[in-house]
């Protein structure tokens, strides 16, 4: 019975990490897609937020 839960919940914690992954991924797409709406709306890159690519 031990070994069978360390399992289930190593499998778990896998698809979890995975899961986490793919809402980070979302998320930077979701930002991607705000920038080039703004882009096309102002015909200027907004302004990035806490980037350290500026400095």
């Amino acid at each position: 019975i031990g070994q069978e839960s360390r399992s289930i919940g190593l499998e778990a914690a896998i698809e979890l990490s995975r899961i986490g992954r793919y809402l980070e991924r979302i998320a930077d797409h979701a930002v991607n897609i705000g920038e080039n709406v703004t882009y096309v709306m102002t015909a200027s890159f907004p302004q990035s937020q806490g980037s350290s690519e500026e400095e």
